[in-house]
């Protein structure tokens, strides 16, 4: 049990959701974790997913509920959340993804344990469209960012084999580190895939990331950033972002340009291989991942 323990916000961006919502909503609403508010923000949905949320959450004094007047984008959705959060911490959560109840509690609980941490994450599963098990196991080590060494975690974080982990992305972080950077537009671009990445890397080189034992079941379906399938043109202009916004994102951090150049270069080297891997697999008709 945490003394005083700090406000969790939760942004939920969400448009036309269902059936998923239901789940995630439930599980979110379900979390042992004692002080922590949801903000849900609709961004114009057309299949009934504000009328059921607005039902649900009713008499609910821990979430408030906003619709958008006009569609604003899915990125713009997720700064909106951000920007309406008042908690000490933070974390995003998609209106498709599941948590275990102890997802909050055991995060922070670990936070507590090292007070020089920005944040932490938990295990990340994968699951289908159906809740089955996706065969795309969390990679990230219990100790990997937990070192009070910038550089050492991100050479850490980049030898994750293959591609880099993304778990961090999903988990709660103090608020004013990432209202006073990864809030700013130019962070944001057209895919969700680019903006992790820079998100990632910006994360690892600030401060002591802890984890924790708490399960997230991150869905992956056909409409999902992660289950579509998209033209190579795109898959391209989504790899020129990832370098664009990492550098950018290394340079919030603060990160001298001394050590940022010799690293993005390393970095596109990287990407260049990624190229080549999602584009044979766009050839041969499967999804990206």
């Amino acid at each position: 049990m945490i003394r005083n323990p700090p406000s969790v916000s939760i942004g939920v961006p969400v448009y036309n959701a269902m059936p998923y919502i239901k789940a995630s909503l439930e599980s979110l609403l379900s979390q042992d974790y004692v002080n922590y508010d949801l903000i849900i923000s609709d961004n114009q949905s057309t299949d009934g997913t504000f009328e059921w949320v607005e039902q649900r959450v009713r008499n609910d004094p821990r979430v408030r509920l906003i619709r958008q007047n006009t569609n604003i984008g899915g990125l713009a959705n997720f700064n909106f959340v951000l920007s309406a959060a008042k908690g000490d911490y933070f974390m995003w959560a998609a209106g498709d993804d599941l948590w275990s109840p102890d997802w909050i509690s055991s995060i922070m609980s670990r936070i507590a344990l090292n007070p020089d941490s920005i944040g932490g994450f938990g295990i990340k599963t994968f699951i289908d469209a159906h809740d089955n098990p996706h065969p795309t196991p969390s990679r990230l080590d219990v100790a990997l960012l937990e070192t009070s060494n910038a550089y050492l975690r991100l050479w850490r974080y980049w030898c994750i084999p293959w591609i880099a982990d993304d778990s961090i992305y999903n988990g709660i972080y103090k608020r004013d580190i990432l209202n006073g950077h990864y809030a700013q537009p130019h962070f944001f671009t057209r895919y969700y895939t680019s903006a992790s990445d820079s998100y990632c890397w910006y994360l690892v080189f600030c401060g002591p990331i802890v984890k924790a034992e708490g399960i997230m079941k991150y869905r992956i379906h056909d409409t999902s950033a992660s289950g579509k399938k998209r033209p190579l043109h795109e898959e391209v202009i989504d790899i020129l972002n990832r370098i664009h916004f990492s550098e950018r994102a290394l340079q919030k951090a603060g990160m001298p340009l001394l050590f940022r150049a010799p690293f993005m270069l390393l970095f596109t080297l990287k990407q260049i291989a990624f190229a080549a891997y999602f584009g044979g697999r766009l050839a041969l008709g499967l999804p990206r991942r």
